[in-house]
């Protein structure tokens, strides 16, 4: 047997308009994905060099750390070169400073060391879609007066 009781249809109703009002701006989850997911996976990529597949140079530092400029670029906000763009649906992560693009493509004189292209994978949309679960579920959780 099942039974399903409704008290108060307009407290109900009040709530989802709630959830469906904050779920429409993304921003604070973009935020929360940008500086937990993206940037530690950035700072990973960048101590494990590539994960291991950026090829080695004749230089004395780690890779693609003459200046640390790039690095900063991908893992600072208002850093040189750091791209940064959020809106409600939408958030932009990046750099461009000049050789980003040709560390990430390589070009006839310069390996190909890809960031953006490593984080392109399936446990990075894994790792974000279990948080915006989390997130969601606890805006859910608040919205109700239920546990946090």
């Amino acid at each position: 047997m099942l039974k399903i009781k409704v008290h108060g249809i307009r407290r109900a109703v009040t709530l989802l308009k709630g959830i469906e009002q904050r779920v429409q701006d993304l921003r604070p989850l973009f935020e929360i994905i940008r500086r937990d997911i993206i940037v530690e996976r950035i700072r990973k990529l960048f101590i494990s060099n590539g994960f291991g597949t950026w090829k080695r140079t004749k230089a004395n530092h780690p890779i693609l750390r003459d200046t640390y400029a790039l690095y900063h670029s991908y893992t600072e906000l208002g850093a040189i070169g750091n791209v940064h763009r959020v809106s409600p649906n939408t958030l932009v992560w990046g750099s461009d400073l000049p050789y980003a693009e040709y560390h990430e493509e390589g070009t006839r004189y310069i390996d190909a060391r890809k960031v953006i292209g490593l984080l392109e994978e399936r446990r990075l949309a894994r790792d974000i879609e279990q948080r915006a679960e989390q997130w969601l579920q606890r805006d859910i959780n608040r919205a109700g007066g239920g546990r946090r």
